[in-house]
């Protein structure tokens, strides 16, 4: 890598609604566009995200064993595990 060049470490699939046939075409797409790039962990569209945005506070601190929760907990490892972060934290990798 050339300095001053950033370089991208991911693609998340957010707002993913399995119930949406153009979700899963979405999410098809962006793993043909981007191949490895797309991280594993998708997000699916949730009330409880919308209520959180709403009272500006993390899912994770509004209701912490929810689904979404542990999606974004998820996320968190697959983003330090691609840092090569996750053993120097001691984060527990799911």
């Amino acid at each position: 890598m050339r300095p001053g060049r950033v370089e991208l470490l991911g693609v998340v699939c957010n707002l993913f609604d399995c119930r949406s046939h153009s979700s899963g075409e979405f999410y098809e797409d962006l793993k043909r566009e981007w191949g490895d790039k797309v991280l594993r962990t998708i997000i699916h569209r949730d009330h409880l995200i919308e209520a959180c945005m709403g009272r500006r506070r993390p899912v994770q601190a509004y209701t912490p064993t929810s689904v979404v929760a542990m999606l974004y907990a998820d996320l968190t490892d697959e983003v330090t595990l691609r840092l090569g972060v996750s053993e120097a934290v001691g984060a527990p990798v799911r």
